[in-house]
Parts: structure tokens; sequence; C-alpha cells
């Protein structure tokens, strides 16, 4: 069972007007960052070594070549963070409304489902 809570807020316009401005702008940094990953993924996936390790038994080999294929694809958390730090930064103006905890935030939040996709358990 889901429950929902509704806390009524005293906001002023201006607060309102300055918590939409913030979502839709992490919405579009968010946006540039999975489109991203999302291309490094498929490339990726197009790899032929990528191919032939799902087909593989599960070993210290195979581990090893699937987190050197991840590091040259720039695939992994730490890269989805910097991914989002680049965009901000090319933005020109994200930088200036979006502090490095969300632009984190959004790193790490991307990353999840990215790396379910990557082995098709999600999407």
């Amino acid at each position: 069972m889901k429950h929902v809570l509704v806390i009524p807020l005293n906001a002023s316009t201006s607060d309102i007007q300055r918590v939409d401005f913030l979502m839709k702008s992490s919405g579009q940094l968010r946006n540039a960052v999975l489109g991203t990953m999302i291309g490094r993924a498929e490339q990726l996936r197009r790899d032929p070594r990528w191919s032939e390790l799902r087909d593989e038994k599960k070993s210290k080999s195979r581990t090893d070549t699937y987190n050197k294929l991840k590091k040259e694809y720039c695939l992994n958390e730490f890269d989805t963070i910097r991914a989002a730090q680049k965009h901000a930064l090319k933005s020109g103006w994200l930088k200036d409304h979006l502090d490095g905890r969300i632009i984190t935030s959004l790193g790490k939040e991307v990353w999840t489902p990215i790396n379910l996709w990557l082995h098709n358990q999600a999407g």
C-alpha cells in the first residue's frame, strides 16, 4: 500500500517560480546526461567483445575484460557524474543555477537506469 503525504506550504510567487526553474533546469541536465550515457552504452553493446562476454560463463577473466570495456567506453557512475559536470559547464548557465551537489546527484541518478539497461534488466 502506498501513502501520499500532502503538506501545504506557504510560498511566495517568486519562491514557486524559483523552484519551477530549478526543476526544469535539472530536468534539462538530466536529459542531456542521459543522452550521452545512452550513446556510450549503445556503442558498447555494438562492440563484438561485449557480445562475446555476455555468452561466457562468469569468471575472473570475464569480469576483468568487462571492467576494461566499461572503462574504455567511460561507463560507470563516476564517468556519469563527470558527464553531468561537463554538460553543466558547457551550458554556460546551468552551473550558475545548480550547485555541485545537485549535479553530482543527477549523475548518480542517471547511472542507475543506464547500468540496468546495459545488462538488459530494464527498459
